[in-house]
């Protein structure tokens, strides 16, 4: 199994013991419930499955390959998905196939035994040794990417940098030469970036950085054995890693404030853009980040380096990891779902064969597949290339769990909240207490009467019943008359029936402040057609559209303008009191909102989502608004606010519903 904190696993029957552990949705969108006879569509064996992200070819890929199963598929929001699945099969709810974050745990306990079938034995030997539970092969990792530094070769010889770096102090000195000289440098002067930085992704970045050093040698290999015992925590030899990231942010080098949710940008994309235009010099990242800059590149060349040791003459290392494991739900070997189950099997044989890999792989965006004898993405040329060569691929086995503890003790330290030693007494805390903390934390507020879905990024294009209930609870809490909510900080679903305080903080994650102002009647127009002024329906939707409470408006749409880098042209035709009076420019108008639109992160790098008519705090990046009046910092964030909403609501179940607060005229279904 996959090294999870030794002392949490002994402590976690007790945890659940304590408390019926009805996990959190971590992935929008909805299961199918599994009925005793198949589901069918046209006549065809429907397969469920939810997973983080589109897995458009591989749906295409199943369909055409079988003409008798139809992929029944929900995306998610974001790359924890494990939460959601593990809700759903404690609620009865499970999908027929299952992804998890983690090859253990509650998803475990549902999986089916593999190691009859076949395809079971067509990975390697090595991953499929760690990740069996009892000598059953529950679960099959997806595809992987080769992780380490993606740099702008350019740029650093423009700065003088002729060699590659290969020690950490080398690295640091090209990114100080390259910030010096102005050459690959963002608004805020960072040059370089974090791909994929939620807190597990930044976890196994601290676990790769952390290989040349501790990890790759014998002392780190027999430092994690004793970890994976519970005789081991993280000590000092962990320093030298931590110290690199705060010294990025600490210098400027990296801004801390992109990867910590402060800043609602799209990541991957943002970051192959400002990377492919030479506006960064380096990113942590992957051989498939290396290849979409590349294929954006504006007459750069780049390169992908090993994550680099500490001392001269040390080798760096490649890291690795699956980016998910899948397993077949164990319901369906009970009678009556014997066509579900052979439909399902059929799928995990085609997904275990190198079309079914470059499948996943051109959907995920990875490289490296776990199939024996799989040929890779090459990598000839690239000092990972010479790396993997020589045999210095390290495969991470950290365990979601603690990489999200990882990465959350790093932002600690990257944001001066926390020194080096305090963070990893925190995370040693995590292995010892983790499951109890998480009990207490686990505290029921309320119910909701059905599930409240956020499906296909819904939120960021029309009104929808999560973000109704959302702004209804940041007015309530404000005692503001109207509130607008930036659809950006809402992330997550809610199920039918208990609701605890985890939910609603992955609900509502980012901790931006909720503000009262009082604006004009005109600054209001203009805050809400810069809501619906970046409005995707092919593309990726921004964040910037508005849930509303105590307004009604309409919006004509003509989804036809759309581009790839041109939005939807969408008007705002009426805008309404919650009586039904007509908002008057001249009028004043008492809002809540929150900090984050009125500058509190700037408006450079894209923050604030362009609401600088809001703009109270930052002069340095826009002018001040001229018409908005601070009236109360309330110093609630929207997860508090919901949680005020459910404990003033708690003898009844919530029932949000859409309602015709926005009429989107004209937009796609």
């Amino acid at each position: 199994m996959k090294a999870t904190c030794p002392r949490f696993r002994r402590r976690l029957a007790g945890a659940i013991a304590a408390v019926t552990l009805t996990l959190v949705a971590a992935m929008a969108g909805c299961a199918s419930a599994s009925d005793d006879a198949a589901p069918e569509s046209d006549g065809k064996t429907v397969v469920s499955l939810l997973y983080a992200g589109g897995l458009d070819n591989v749906r295409e890929l199943v369909e055409s390959t079988y003409d008798d199963i139809e992929i029944d598929f929900q995306a998610s929001t974001r790359t924890e998905f494990t939460s959601t699945t593990e809700r759903q099969l404690l609620n009865g709810q499970g999908n027929d196939i299952l992804f998890a974050n983690q090859p253990s745990g509650i998803v475990a306990e549902h999986a089916a035994d593999l190691s009859a079938y076949d395809f079971s034995t067509r990975y390697q030997a090595s991953i499929m040794s760690s990740i069996k539970s009892d000598g059953r092969a529950l679960f099959l990792p997806l595809p992987s990417n080769y992780r380490g530094v993606v740099v702008n070769a350019t740029l650093l010889e423009q700065a003088g940098v002729v060699d590659r770096p290969q020690t950490v102090q080398e690295l640091l000195d090209a990114l100080r030469a390259a910030q010096e000289q102005g050459l690959g440098t963002a608004e805020s002067g960072a040059v370089i970036g974090i791909d994929q930085s939620d807190a597990s992704n930044l976890g196994h970045l601290l676990a790769g950085a952390a290989v040349p050093g501790f990890l790759g040698t014998v002392e780190g290999e027999s430092w994690f054995l004793s970890f994976q015992e519970g005789e081991a925590g993280f000590g000092g030899e962990w320093l030298p890693t931590l110290g690199l990231f705060s010294a990025l942010v600490d210098e400027g080098l990296l801004d801390v404030s992109r990867i910590d949710g402060t800043r609602n940008v799209v990541r991957q994309d943002d970051l192959v853009a400002r990377m492919a235009a030479g506006e960064l010099a380096a990113a942590f990242g992957t051989l498939e980040l290396l290849n979409e800059i590349e294929a954006a590149s504006q007459g750069y060349d780049f390169d992908l380096l090993p994550y680099p040791g500490d001392e001269a003459g040390e080798r760096g290392w490649v890291a690795t990891y699956p980016l998910s494991y899948m397993a077949l739900n164990k319901e369906l070997e009970e009678p009556g779902n014997e066509a579900r189950l052979d439909a399902s099997l059929r799928v995990l044989e085609l997904l275990s064969t190198p079309e079914g890999q470059r499948a996943l792989m051109r959907d995920t965006r990875t490289a490296g597949s776990y199939l024996n004898n799989f040929e890779s993405a090459a990598v000839g040329g690239t000092g990972v290339g010479q790396a993997l060569g020589d045999g210095y691929l390290y495969f991470d086995r950290f365990d979601a769990d603690v990489a999200a503890q990882m990465g959350a003790r790093m932002l600690d330290v990257m944001k001066g909240s926390a020194t080096a030693e305090e963070a990893l007494a925190e995370l040693n805390r995590f292995c010892e207490e983790g499951p109890q903390s998480a009990a207490e934390s686990h505290v029921l507020v309320g119910s909701v009467a059905e599930d409240v879905l956020l499906s296909d990024y819904d939120v960021r294009r029309r009104e929808t019943a999560l973000g109704n209930l959302v702004a209804d609870a940041v007015a309530e809490a404000s005692g503001a008359p109207i509130a607008l909510v930036n659809s950006g900080g809402i992330r997550e679903s809610l199920y039918k029936g208990d609701v605890y305080s985890d939910d609603i903080a992955r609900v509502a994650p980012i901790a931006n402040e909720i503000v009262v102002v009082e604006v004009s009647g005109r600054t209001l127009l203009d805050t809400l057609r810069n809501s619906v002024s970046a409005l995707y329906y092919k593309g990726f939707p921004m964040g910037r559209f508005l849930q509303v409470s105590g307004l009604q408006m309409e919006v004509r749409v003509d989804a036809s303008a759309e581009q790839a880098d041109v939005p939807a042209r969408a008007e705002v035709v009426s805008v309404r009191l919650a009586d039904g009076s007509v908002v008057e420019e001249d009028g004043r108008y008492t809002v809540a909102v929150n900090a984050y639109l009125c500058g509190s992160a700037g408006y450079a790098d894209g923050a604030g989502d362009g609401y600088t008519m809001l703009n109270l705090y930052s002069p340095e990046t826009a002018p001040l608004a001229e018409d908005v009046e601070l009236v109360d910092e309330t110093g609630m964030t929207y997860a508090d606010a919901l949680g005020a909403y459910f404990e003033r609501h708690r003898d009844v179940n919530v029932s949000p519903s859409v309602e015709g607060r926005i009429v989107m005229e004209g937009a796609p279904s």
